[in-house]
């Protein structure tokens, strides 16, 4: 069985699934951790050294405390979604881009997937791919845990899909 997709990313495309694939890393890795474990570390810190210069802590000051995090918590959610998720960023990256520009074509066959442009071309054994994910306009193949190659849905027939859908679930045992 060989099936064959033709494409070019739109913008559009691109900044959809960049930002499906950086939410899920994000949701997965320990950085979202270390933004928030630094951020609550920082304020302890500040309020310790700055505003109490070493004085004992009262009952009033872990009070302080307990309210700088409630509130810090709500404000890095907010800044590590716009730094990581804004669309700017990610149109940027497309624009500066040729690779994500070019025509894309990929070939899925019984040994292996071909994924080719004018500037590169991949294969990538069946084996290597460790699983696939949909979401409701993208179909993404992973790599590694967080580091996926996708295709945007309307590149290919509804019947392709199934026929797709079926040689990924033959192939990864899903």
């Amino acid at each position: 069985m060989m099936l064959q997709i033709s494409f070019q990313y739109s913008e559009a495309d691109y900044i959809r699934g960049a930002k499906f694939i950086a939410k899920r890393h994000a949701a997965d890795s320990t950085t979202s951790m270390i933004f928030f474990g630094s951020l609550l570390a920082g304020w302890i810190l500040l309020y310790i050294f700055v505003f109490r210069r070493g004085c004992l802590l009262t009952l009033l000051d872990l009070v302080y405390l307990i309210l700088g995090v409630l509130v810090s918590v709500p404000i890095g959610v907010v800044l590590l979604n716009y730094f990581m998720f804004r669309d700017s960023a990610l149109r940027s990256i497309y624009r500066d881009s040729k690779l994500a520009r070019e025509k894309q074509e990929i070939a899925f066959d019984e040994d292996e997937i071909l994924w080719r442009s004018e500037n590169l071309e991949t294969r990538i054994k069946w084996k290597a791919i460790l699983k696939a994910e949909e979401s409701q306009e993208d179909v993404f193949l992973f790599t590694s845990p967080d580091q996926p190659m996708f295709f945007p849905k309307h590149a290919i027939t509804p019947a392709e899909l199934i026929q797709l859908r079926e040689l990924i679930a033959k192939k990864l045992g899903a």
